[in-house]
This record gives structure tokens, C-alpha cells and sequence, in this order.
């Protein structure tokens, strides 16, 4: 029993230390997948002030996502998955195409952000 109280105890203590200390945390994790010619998923729905992390990835070739109303402004490679946290401040609507020519159908390449 006294084992127990003391775990609790500890594990409070180190509670109430970080409280107000970490930064905010997201609340959900969003995975981006680009390929030739699309983008997975092709409807992104978020919460305005709400942190969200991005996992950006790019299936095959690169790619470019630029959607400065959710915070984002990033290359897409295979090699690489990219982690970006934004906070998106503004509500609407938004449909972004990919931002470097990756091919024939380049221009049917987009992908929506919903912000509410």
C-alpha cells in the first residue's frame, strides 16, 4: 500500500510540475500521402485553432504542398517524411494543387483543406 501511495505521489509531483510548461500538444495527426497524381487523403478536414501535425510523404517523384491559409509550405520527397505542426487560424475552404510540376496530370493534382 505504501509502494502504491508513493508511485501516485511521484507521478503527481511530476505531473504538476510540467503543468502550464509543455507546449500545446496537437490533438490529432494527419498523414499526407503525394503520388503521381494525387493526393491521399484528397479531403482534409480541421479545426481552426486547433494544433494538427502533418506527416507529409510522397509515395513516388516530388511533390509540392502550398496552403499558407492552414500553414503549410513544404517539398515532398520519397526519401523523407516530413513532421510539420501548425495551428490553422483561418475557416474556409481551400483547394491546393500541387505546387512543382510532377507530370502529365499535374493539373488535376489537388488536395482540400476544410477548416471550420
Amino acid at each position: 500500500m505504501k509502494q502504491r501511495f508513493t508511485i501516485i505521489a511521484a507521478a503527481l509531483f511530476v505531473a504538476l510540475q510540467f503543468t502550464g510548461k509543455l507546449p500545446a500538444q496537437a490533438n490529432n495527426d494527419v498523414t499526407i500521402t503525394a503520388k503521381n497524381f494525387s493526393f491521399s487523403p484528397a479531403v482534409v478536414r480541421l479545426k481552426k485553432g486547433e494544433p494538427v501535425v502533418f506527416h507529409l510523404r510522397a509515395a513516388q517523384g516530388v511533390h509540392g504542398l502550398n496552403a499558407p491559409e492552414v500553414g503549410l509550405d513544404h517539398i515532398v520527397l520519397t526519401a523523407k517524411e516530413q513532421i510539420v505542426k501548425v495551428t490553422p487560424m483561418k475557416a474556409g475552404t481551400f483547394v491546393v494543387h500541387c505546387s512543382i510540376v510532377c507530370g502529365a496530370g499535374h493539373a488535376q493534382m489537388a488536395l482540400t483543406f476544410i477548416v471550420k
